[in-house]
Parts: C-alpha cells; sequence; structure tokens
C-alpha cells in the first residue's frame, strides 16, 4: 500500500518539488496551496498518513492548522517547515502536536529520515503499544475504514484492532464505540462478534435510555455498515439515509459523522441507485465545492445514469 503524503505551502514550486521528489520514492504525493483545501479532502475521506506543512502561510499558519486537525479528531503526523526566524515558533508547533519541523531551505535527506519516522506512527507510538483507549480505537476504525473505501490495503491492521476492541465492545454500554468496533470486526473477518453485537444492540435488557439509544440509532447504523461490507447495498441505503438525519445524537466529530454519509453515497453508486446519488453527489459538492472526491461521485452518478439512459 502506498502511503500518502500532503504537503501543504502557499508557494506552488515547493509543494511541486516535493511531490515530484515523493513520487519518486514511491509514495502517493498531493500538494496544496493552502490549509483550507487541504482540510476539504481530509473532510471528504482523502486521509493523507504525513501531513507536511508551511508555518507561514497567509490564510492559515501551520499552528492554527494543527488547531484544525486536532477539532477533527485526527492522529496525524505533522512535520512544520520553517524558516530560520521561526524556529522558535515550529518548537511551539511541536509542544502543540507537530511530529517535528524542517527548517527552510529543506534539506531532503533529512525530511525522508523524518517521514520514516512519521509512517512508523501507527504502526509504532499510536498502535503498537495495542492501546486500549477507545477514543484512539475509534479514531483508528474512522481511519481504517476510509482508507479501505478509498481502494487501499490496509494489510493486518484491522486484525490487531478488532483485538483491542474485545474489551469493550458489547452492544450495551456506548453504541458509538460498538459502531466502530464492528468496522474492525468487519474488516477482520469475525463475523461471530459482528453477530454478537448486533444482538446486543437490540436487546431489551439494555438500561432505558442507552438502550433506546442503540437500538432507534446504534444499531440502524451499524447494520447500514454491516450490509455495505458485505455488498448488499440496498439494505445499506435503507439503513443508512433515515440514520443519516438523527446521528447527530451519537456526538464525535465532523469527519467521524461524514463518514455515514460518504458510505451511503457509495453504496448508492454501487448499488445502482442512481437518483439517491446524484442528489447525495449534489448534496456534498453544494457544500464543499472544490472537494475532488464529491466530484467524483457526481462524475460516476451522472455517467451510471448516461449509461443506462443510452442502452435503454
Amino acid at each position: 500500500m502506498k502511503k500518502r503524503i500532503f504537503i501543504v505551502d502557499d508557494e506552488p514550486k515547493i509543494g511541486d518539488l516535493f511531490v515530484n521528489v515523493l513520487r519518486r520514492d514511491g509514495f502517493e504525493a498531493k500538494s496544496f496551496v493552502n490549509p483550507g483545501s487541504m482540510l476539504a479532502e481530509v473532510d471528504e475521506g482523502m486521509i493523507p498518513h504525513v501531513i507536511i506543512a508551511d508555518l507561514m502561510m497567509p490564510d492559515m499558519n501551520g499552528i492554527e492548522l494543527l488547531e484544525e486537525l486536532d477539532t477533527r479528531d485526527l492522529s496525524l503526523p505533522v512535520l512544520i517547515m520553517t524558516a530560520h526566524s521561526s524556529v522558535q515558533t515550529a518548537v511551539e508547533a511541536m509542544r502543540l502536536g507537530a511530529f517535528h519541523y524542517l527548517q527552510k531551505p529543506v534539506n531532503l535527506e533529512e525530511m525522508r529520515a523524518l517521514l520514516d519516522k512519521a509512517l512508523a506512527l501507527y504502526d509504532g507510538p499510536i498502535r503498537q503499544d495495542r492501546s486500549a483507549v477507545a477514543l484512539d480505537m475509534v479514531d483508528a476504525s474512522a481511519l481504517l475504514w476510509r482508507l479501505h473505501l478509498t481502494g487501499q490495503d490496509v494489510g493486518p491492521r484491522w486484525q490487531e484492532l478488532a483485538d483491542a476492541w474485545d474489551q469493550h465492545a458489547d452492544g450495551k454500554l456506548y453504541p458509538f464505540n460498538d459502531w466502530h468496533a464492528v468496522m474492525a470486526y468487519l474488516g477482520a473477518g469475525r463475523d461471530d462478534r459482528v453477530d454478537e453485537v448486533l444482538a446486543a444492540m437490540g436487546g431489551t435488557g439494555v438500561s432505558s435510555e442507552t438502550g433506546a439509544w442503540a437500538r432507534h440509532i446504534g444499531r440502524p447504523l451499524t447494520e447500514g455498515f454491516v450490509a455495505f461490507w458485505r455488498g448488499d447495498h440496498a439494505t445499506a441505503v435503507a439503513r443508512l439515509y433515515p440514520a443519516r438525519y438523527i446521528v447527530n445524537a451519537f456526538g464525535g466529530s465532523h469527519a467521524q459523522r461524514d463518514i455515514i454519509d460518504w458510505t451511503l453515497t457509495e453504496a448508492a453508486l454501487r448499488g445502482g441507485t442512481r437518483d439517491l446519488a446524484e442528489g447525495l453527489a449534489h448534496e456534498r459538492l453544494a457544500a464543499k465545492p472544490h472537494s475532488a472526491v464529491n466530484r467524483a461521485f457526481l462524475n460516476r452518478a451522472v455517467g451510471s445514469s448516461s449509461r443506462e439512459g443510452k442502452a435503454a
């Protein structure tokens, strides 16, 4: 699986240079001239493994970018690029969560060395200690699901994450966590645990508020993701479409909730529900008109409709 690197610098030539170097090194790389356009792609599921960002940019500086990523509950390694005069600010950025900083002009060998360390974060500190912290595992489940939807092979990571969820997912205490646990169980091929969690979500013995929450929100949402994974796109649409209007009760970040709409749109496209798919794509484009993911959704929906029209 190619590692995805995003570069953010308001000087296009720097971004282009980094993209060329990183692609030669075997990475999937993309550059952005402002943090806002990069965040739009992140919100639509294009999650990078590492971000390399300039510290001083006109619309949003590197520290503000770190804050924006934090609001999305994403644990992404960020390398901050800085001129010599702003090294102290870069150190402050590290205190706020940046992985490290690169001093301009960037030494490419130093950049490669730091990238290797940053890319070890998922398989290293973020997951290697087999953290049992539920919020960490929620992030990991959502990240792997997005990577799966973009066609990337995540290897054995589902299995390790599913094992960690065993201590927390019971279908009774917190449906938001159970939903993310089921993502991992699906990826790991552990259908027995998927069925156990779903059965518990529909049980009547769960305490009143949590039980109602699980039955009316958690279970339909989880059933939709299960149906999608198993290729039953009609059922996925039937479960996920109503859930999108009530799922705010779950809480979570915008990026976490957006995974529902993204999966729903994919289900509509793959299941041939072209009118719904086109409507969802237009809705997403209205909210984020510069999103490449949303444009691709619309192109697929319109293309499918055109092909069916010609066949008729």
